[in-house]
C-alpha cells in the first residue's frame, strides 16, 4: 500500500510529499503500484543518490505506463523509506534502499 499526500503548496503548487508505503516492499512493487493505483499521474521514481535530484537511476511513468525502467539490477531491493514530491499530477519519487551491508561505510 502507497499513500502520499503534499505537506503544504510553494508558490508554483508544487511541494513535498509524505509518502507511507507497507513494508516490506521492493522497488518492483512499488513501481507497479504506482502504475496501477495512480493513473492519473506520471513523473520520476528513482534510486536516491546525493545530488540528483530526481535519483539515479531513474525511470519516468506517465498514466499507467513507464517510459522507461530502471536498470533490473534494482528491481527486487528492499526499500527502506520514500520521499517524493510534486504537484499538478506529476509526482517525483525516491527510493531510499535497504543497505545489504549495513556494517560497511
Amino acid at each position: 500500500m502507497i499513500k502520499f499526500e503534499q505537506l503544504y503548496c510553494g508558490s508554483d503548487c508544487t511541494g513535498p510529499y509524505k509518502v507511507d508505503i507497507s513494508l516490506p516492499m521492493t522497488v518492483r512493487e512499488f513501481i507497479d503500484e504506482i502504475l496501477t493505483d495512480y493513473k492519473s499521474e506520471w513523473g520520476y521514481i528513482g534510486i536516491y543518490k546525493k545530488g540528483e535530484w530526481f535519483g539515479y537511476p531513474r525511470c519516468e511513468y506517465k498514466w499507467g505506463k513507464l517510459l522507461y525502467s530502471l536498470p533490473e539490477e534494482y528491481l527486487d531491493k528492499q526499500i527502506e523509506k520514500v520521499s517524493g514530491s510534486g504537484g499538478w499530477s506529476r509526482s517525483v519519487f525516491i527510493l531510499h534502499l535497504v543497505k545489504e551491508n549495513p556494517d560497511v561505510c
